[in-house]
């Protein structure tokens, strides 16, 4: 990385922190931030640094997919936690909206990977206080899809029919199997889920099964284009970065 490099990244680490409205410098230089030390604690101070280091790092890298790994530790980056009784909302900072993305096409897109990413259930004095499962899964996938998508509404009016017809004294089998299968279509574009073998439970005996993952005429004209996409960057010097080196087909 050359100096101009590090002095770009230098330069938005300080546009950020003049815009934190925590900290609320009147000027970005050695003497203010000496003073701020006595003014706030060392966890908001460097929840604030780290902040605006972290601006300026998505700024400068651009990248085309943020992963968010364990999400549910992150909820509150994407979704707007509910206001308090008596208290106004929260205003999300510049780096969650950043995170958040959504707003332009050259935004990046957002990997989420979880294995709880809701709570599937609540406890009587959760439920007082407003919290409901089912409401945290239905704004994670409204999330997904975008606010504007009308999937959301279409997947609850399934998973409601599903319900009924489960609890039903007298089932029907084959209209639960369409519900479940439109259910899983409608929800793989933005949502999908693995399971683990469990060793321990499983014969030794078992043979291992490699699925065999054929390749297609469009995953190659996909990777050539996404290598395609990676040249443009470098050559319009975007992207200062090897990202060549990624991309490899798995």
């Amino acid at each position: 990385m050359g100096i101009s490099r590090i002095r770009d990244i230098q330069d938005a680490f300080l546009d950020a922190l003049a815009g934190d409205k925590i900290l609320n410098l009147p000027r970005v230089d050695a003497g203010s931030i000496a003073e701020t030390i006595n003014q706030h604690t060392r966890s908001r101070l460097m929840g604030s640094l780290r902040t605006a280091l972290a601006l300026a790092a998505l700024r400068s890298v651009q990248p085309d997919l943020i992963i968010f790994d364990e999400f549910q530790k992150f909820r509150e980056l994407l979704i707007d936690p509910l206001p308090k009784p008596g208290k106004p909302a929260v205003v999300p900072d510049p780096l969650t909206l950043a995170l958040r993305g959504g707003i332009k096409r050259s935004d990046p897109a957002l990997l989420l990977l979880s294995a709880t990413p809701y709570r599937p259930y609540s406890t009587r004095q959760q439920e007082r206080e407003g919290f409901s499962p089912h409401k945290e899964f239905f704004e994670l996938i409204t999330f997904l899809f975008g606010p504007q998508s009308k999937e959301p509404g279409k997947i609850e009016k399934a998973l409601r029919e599903f319900g009924g017809e489960i609890l039903a004294k007298a089932p029907s089998f084959d209209q639960l199997a369409a519900l479940k299968t439109d259910i899983q279509d409608r929800l793989r574009p933005v949502m999908s889920r693995t399971e683990r073998i469990d060793l321990m439970s499983t014969a030794s005996s078992l043979p291992t099964i490699h699925p065999r993952s054929e390749i297609l005429p469009d995953d190659l004209r996909l990777f050539k284009h996404f290598v395609a996409r990676l040249r443009r960057k470098l050559q319009r010097g975007r992207c200062k970065f090897d990202m060549m080196s990624f991309a490899v087909p798995y």
